[in-house]
């Protein structure tokens, strides 16, 4: 009868840890497909900013050659 119930409890402990290891799987996949999600939004933020730096530097081109005709 103990060695049953010492079984059973092996068993039950067993069945615990397998599930435990499915949630961490299931947990880890998750995780890594939020990473992979924010790097691709960290490089489109990344292609926004250099064109909005590109767009900043024509538009104070395009203010300095205006004021050098108004003013020039």
């Amino acid at each position: 009868m103990a060695q049953i119930k010492s079984a059973n409890t092996q068993r039950e402990l067993l069945d615990a840890i397998n599930g435990l290891r499915q949630d961490n799987k299931g947990l880890s996949d998750r995780m890594d497909a939020g990473f992979l999600t924010m790097r691709q939004e960290f490089g489109t933020v990344h292609k926004w900013m250099w064109s909005f730096f590109v767009a900043v530097i024509i538009a104070s081109c395009a203010v300095v050659g205006l004021v050098t005709n108004l003013f020039g």
